[in-house]
């Protein structure tokens, strides 16, 4: 069995794509597959998905009409072979250990969720920020693996209810039912019958921005995030949830 799937909704993301993919490529922990969703891309973005579809292996490639990014992430579960599964936006990118460090905390912890932070990565700059973007709030969660029960006071203050920074045990996403990921109830639907779950606060999700101001950045988070670019940097928070 493949140790992770890794889904990609992809939509008009020539821009980034190759990286995003050159990202996990590059990774340290080899054993995974990735499927790429096209979300009916008007611009390039198919034919660079085929491009490195036929040049590895572990690379799938879907096509739809253009549904939105949740509706891909389904249909690329449906698909999905690995122990775990984990969500990438196209337009964000891992660094290049966040596999390996993130599935060795859910493996040793037994988890059936891990979350963990994201870093921004200035765009302009070319670097990555120090500061966390808080999509997780570890000191809230505090330490160790909990239940759903354990966090219910903070269940949607200590992380965003998006699905790209946690990595799911998939025999628990399919024992659970839970298979929907086109809204943002993914906390409520994904936590609610957990009992392990655990944050972690360094892993390696990076988000790219494109903003310069730091006044300027808190205005496009405020816009539904349309300005967004993730580095995932490993930052610890195990979550294990049954």
């Amino acid at each position: 069995m493949t140790m992770v799937s890794i889904i990609i909704p992809v939509y008009n993301a020539e821009k980034y794509i190759e990286e995003c993919l050159d990202s996990l490529l590059a990774q340290t922990y080899p054993d995974f597959e990735i499927i790429c969703v096209d979300d009916g891309s008007e611009d390039r973005s198919l034919e660079i998905l085929r491009r490195y579809e036929n040049q590895d292996g572990r690379i799938t490639v879907l096509t739809q009409k253009n549904q939105y990014a949740g509706v891909a992430r389904n249909t690329g579960m449906e698909r999905a072979t690995g122990k775990y599964l984990l969500f990438l936006d196209a337009d964000d990118f891992f660094c290049e250990d966040m596999l390996e460090q993130a599935l060795h905390e859910a493996e040793n912890k037994q988890t059936e969720i891990l979350v963990f932070d994201a870093y921004i990565y200035d765009e302009v700059r070319k670097e990555v920020k120090t500061g966390s973007w808080t999509a997780l709030l570890a000191d809230l969660f505090g330490d160790g693996v909990k239940t759903a029960a354990d966090v219910a006071d903070v269940l949607y203050q200590f992380t965003t209810p998006s699905p790209w920074n946690k990595l799911f045990l998939r025999e628990h996403v399919e024992k659970n039912k839970l298979h929907s990921f086109r809204k943002l109830s993914v906390l409520t639907t994904c936590f609610s019958p957990m009992q392990r779950y655990r944050v972690q606060i360094e892993l390696g999700y990076l988000e790219r921005s494109c903003c310069i101001t730091e006044s300027e950045m808190r205005k496009a988070f405020r816009e539904a995030w349309k300005i967004r670019r993730l580095c995932l940097r490993w930052q610890y928070m195990p979550c294990r949830i049954f």
